[in-house]
């Protein structure tokens, strides 16, 4: 949240993927992907596995696809892409 925040100060937009769109940060965020997954209730035949294995793999899967269309869109080297990659922790 901090970092969004700080972010917005800034005049950045925010952009959340999340599981919960009525988390603190999707209300922040300019724009929202959503990527629901079964409740904590387990309804049955929505997914065998535990709950938040779901979103991360489909939040992996989101993101790859995005960095790779994102990629080709704006004609950008892979090697250029991988120099661009920041980690904010």
């Amino acid at each position: 949240m901090q970092r969004a925040e700080a972010a917005q100060r800034a005049g950045a937009r925010v952009a959340a993927v999340t599981a919960n769109l009525d988390s603190p940060l999707a209300g922040l965020a300019d724009i929202r992907v959503h990527l629901g997954e079964h409740s904590q209730d387990f309804k049955p035949d929505a997914s065998t596995q535990c709950v938040g294995t779901l979103f991360e793999q489909g939040a992996l899967v989101f993101f790859d696809c995005l960095v790779l269309a994102m990629q080709r869109t704006h004609d950008v080297d892979p090697s250029e892409m991988c120099a661009r990659h920041t980690n904010l922790e």
